[in-house]
C-alpha cells in the first residue's frame, strides 16, 4: 500500500520532468540531441563517478566519456533549476522563464559525442 502511495506521490514530478520544453519546438536537426529523460540523478551521479575516477586515474576515461558527463551534469543541473522554478508558486514569470529557456536551449544545443 505503501508503494502505490509513494508511486501517487511521485507522479506530478514524473509528469513535470518530461513537459519542461513541451513548448520549444522540435526540429529534424534536434533529432539526435539529448532528450529532457535523460538528465536524472542517476546519469548525473554516474557522471560524477566517471569524472572521479578519471581524476584518480591520471585523467584516463573515454574519448566521448569526458564531454557526455559534463553534458549530463550541467544539464541535470539545469533541469533542476527549470523544475524548482516550475514549482514555485510565488516566482516570478521572468524567473520561471529564464530557467526553462536555459535549459530547453542547453538541451537543443547539445548533441551527445559518440
Amino acid at each position: 500500500m505503501k508503494y502505490i502511495l509513494l508511486l501517487i506521490a511521485m507522479i506530478p514530478a514524473f509528469v513535470q520532468a518530461e513537459a519542461i520544453c513541451k513548448d520549444y519546438e522540435e526540429s529534424e536537426s534536434n533529432a539526435f540531441n539529448w532528450s529532457e529523460s535523460d538528465f536524472n540523478e542517476n546519469s548525473a551521479s554516474e557522471s560524477m563517478a566517471a569524472l572521479q575516477e578519471a581524476l584518480d586515474n591520471n585523467g584516463s576515461i573515454g574519448t566521448c566519456h569526458l564531454p557526455n558527463a559534463l553534458i549530463l551534469i550541467e544539464g541535470y543541473i539545469l533541469k533542476q533549476q527549470a523544475q524548482k522554478a516550475l514549482s514555485d508558486k510565488g516566482a516570478p514569470q521572468l524567473i520561471i522563464k529564464y530557467n526553462v529557456a536555459g535549459f530547453c536551449d542547453f538541451i537543443s544545443k547539445s548533441k551527445p559525442c559518440e
